[in-house]
């Protein structure tokens, strides 16, 4: 395809973000893909989509990526962006199929120990009363943080033990039942009307307090999801179960979040206290 054949890439970009929202993208993914995408394009904005290579591309990973996480999540993002064009009649071919892919080496999870999930749990209620009910369905029943910020609490039956995690919910689009354990019941008893999750919880002032009064140096990315999928699967040691529960496929659970568990300390965990 002639270069002036091509539409700039300020415009494509644009056209592609549309055509992500019109396709029902959460918007979430929407927002961090034109970021990613504006910040490439960041005062070339005119120039025609054609004339980056994939030499290009190398060079702005380079410089603009830190980790092999952030290269892989650029690369992905980026790809859409020429994958999209491709469809479009504005270029022949993508040119990060050309890039090499970026390998991540998978580590343990890190999970709570019985003891400091107490402490955490106790902390919350002192420094941020307001995030009980975010964590104790994150810690206890492995609810995602972005499904819990779409859940109110009529999607949650105590009585029955049940939260229904709708597909306007779920991060795979697909309704599920999540069953509470006893643990998870008497932790939410008396918390009904609270709001379910606080959506700045994830940035740092909440999350701060809580790592500082207990003397961590942060509170690990999705070290509560972590922690139910590991403890659950040692519950009910049946990973398609566990996986039902949580949303995922059994190779998912087994690969990224289960954690190896003692029959103590399991026993710890789910232990109700009153």
């Amino acid at each position: 395809m002639a270069e002036m054949e091509c539409p700039p890439i300020g415009a494509v970009i644009e056209e592609c973000v549309e055509s992500k929202r019109f396709s029902n993208r959460r918007p979430r993914y929407i927002d961090e893909l034109a970021r990613l995408l504006r910040r490439f394009c960041s005062d070339l904005e005119d120039l025609p989509l054609s004339f980056f290579t994939a030499r290009d591309i190398e060079n702005w990973l380079a410089a603009n990526t830190a980790t092999p996480g952030s290269r892989k999540t650029a690369i992905n993002r980026l790809s859409a962006l020429f994958s999209f064009a491709r469809r479009r009649g504005y270029v022949e071919a993508n040119p990060l199929a050309r890039i090499e892919q970026v390998s991540i080496e998978a580590r343990p999870p890190r999970i709570f120990s019985p003891n400091d999930a107490d402490r955490f749990m106790n902390t919350v209620r002192i420094v941020a009363p307001s995030l009980l009910p975010d964590a104790v369905l994150g810690l206890y029943a492995g609810i995602r943080s972005a499904e819990l910020e779409r859940l109110d609490w009529s999607c949650i039956d105590l009585d029955r033990g049940l939260v229904r995690i709708d597909a306007a919910a779920s991060k795979v689009r697909r309704r599920r039942l999540v069953p509470l354990e006893p643990k998870a019941k008497l932790l939410l008893d008396g918390l009904q009307g609270m709001p379910i999750a606080v959506r700045h919880y994830r940035k740092l002032h909440p999350r701060r307090r809580i790592a500082e009064a207990m003397e961590w140096p942060e509170i690990p990315h999705n070290i509560l999801r972590h922690s139910a999928a590991s403890y659950l699967l040692a519950l009910h040691r049946d990973a398609g179960k566990v996986a039902l529960m949580l949303g995922n496929s059994p190779g998912i659970l087994l690969s990224v979040y289960y954690e190896l568990v003692s029959p103590d300390d399991c026993a710890k965990f789910w232990a109700c206290k009153g």
